[in-house]
């Protein structure tokens, strides 16, 4: 047999060429099983009942907390794909409601666009902050109570005041939270480039609801360029408003994504929710809100904040009045997956009766407790070109692709490699 390059015959070359290609393919499928294997035990852990409230928080200590007096409407009000981080912004602040138990009845959630679903989603119905490793933001188990055309002005007021088709359905007692992300300007918010919000239609709607009884305590924050402006005309009682920038100050994204090519997520979003992880039951609005951004250079803008009409005040408010007890929930509520489910990821789940469930990636629960977070890094802050969470993205994550694609390198090198080294 005639002798192949440095190798005693061609069957020895590619024997060893397969060997490689073996191993390769091993090693790949080896890290998926693990990544998906963290998941799978989500997802048996979820079987177990979870209660929608807890007044009792991981310590033992008892916290006069009624989560189903805490009601929330967060909207996230940009549509196009390059306004990513602003759903982003509105997801975050939901997965800490749910987690703390707070019922779905009692959130109305907005988001202007279908970004999860976009064409140029790499991960499909998936939405990443912190790398594709991590927890999807978004699954098939967050409501989007009103998409698209819906999320209007019109639609904002009529929700918060009872009038809309889902609805905050408040009382005098209620802690009522408002959360709004997106563009804006000197005393307006965009909705999707073709209505505003204004300052006055924001003190009017505050007053109203005031009137009418829908809010004991009331806290709006709004994380957009010259977001304090929007409160500059609110008079209403026990209103604590928070804007993440100042007059002719801008909101900044924290960090980009390398595959999504675009930034995920706003500072002050991304500062709150890291601090959130590190939180306690003493914790004040002030303390995680307002504290952490008191030198400019941590958000390149200031905070504002109003409670100068309110009784309560941001350093005297408990941060679980308005997001409930952290874990309070027993972790994330969600619906028991049915044998029905569709389909696929590298493990098989067998339920109690052997019928195999085959779940996509991104529609595995989400784990009971969600980390948002790395550590702030404050010299990376803005730097949108520059991914600084600390994972690795790793765009194959399909076995059977990697398979077939490595089978057809292989072949095309051996191939190629025989006509350079066959005598």
């Amino acid at each position: 047999m005639a002798a192949f390059g440095p190798f005693r015959s061609r069957r020895h070359f590619k024997a060893l060429s397969l060997w490689i290609f073996v191993s390769c393919v091993w090693r790949d499928h080896h890290h998926c099983r693990i990544d998906c294997s963290s998941l799978v035990a989500a997802e048996e852990i979820t079987t177990t009942t979870t209660t929608r409230s807890n007044n009792n928080n991981k310590n033992g200590n008892n916290i006069n907390t009624n989560n189903d007096n805490i009601h929330a409407m967060i909207v996230s009000s940009s549509r196009y794909w390059f306004n990513y981080r602003h759903a982003m912004n509105a997801l975050g602040m939901y997965q800490i409601l749910r987690n703390n138990g707070i019922p779905e009845e009692n959130i109305v959630l907005m988001i202007a666009d279908e970004y999860a679903s976009n064409a140029r989603n790499p991960y499909k119905n998936r939405m990443h902050a912190t790398g594709i490793y991590r927890e999807s933001w978004y699954n098939h188990t967050v409501p989007l109570d009103y998409r698209g055309s819906d999320v209007t002005v019109q639609n904002f007021i009529d929700a918060l005041l009872g009038r809309a088709p889902k609805s905050l359905h408040t009382n005098a007692d209620s802690n009522v939270l408002i959360y709004v992300t997106g563009h804006g300007g000197d005393q307006f918010f965009k909705f999707q480039d073709e209505e505003e919000l204004t300052a006055q239609d924001i003190a009017n709607l505050v007053d109203r609801m005031h009137q009418h009884g829908r809010y004991g305590k009331l806290l709006f924050i709004a994380d957009t360029c010259q977001a304090f402006t929007l409160f500059d005309k609110v008079t209403a009682p026990n209103v604590l408003a928070l804007g993440t920038s100042l007059k002719g100050e801008n909101a900044y994204a924290h960090h980009s994504d390398k595959d999504l090519g675009l930034a995920v997520i706003e500072r002050w979003t991304h500062a709150f929710l890291t601090s959130y992880e590190r939180s306690s039951d003493t914790t004040t609005l002030h303390d995680i809100m307002v504290a952490p951004f008191v030198r400019k250079e941590v958000l390149a803008a200031n905070v504002g904040i109003k409670d100068d009409t309110s009784v309560p005040k941001f350093k005297t408010v408990s941060l679980h009045e308005f997001f409930g007890v952290r874990g309070g929930g027993g972790g994330r509520i969600q619906d028991t997956p049915s044998s029905e489910d569709i389909i696929v990821t590298a493990n098989v789940v067998k339920s109690s009766d052997e019928v195999e469930r085959k779940r996509i990636l991104m529609d595995l629960p989400i784990p009971p407790s969600p980390s948002f977070v790395v550590a702030m890094d404050e010299s990376a802050l803005g730097r949108e070109d520059e991914d600084d969470m600390g994972y690795t993205s790793q765009p194959f994550e399909y076995p059977l692709r990697n398979v077939l694609v490595g089978f057809l390198v292989m072949v095309a090198l051996v191939t190629t490699a025989e006509k350079i080294f066959l005598h």
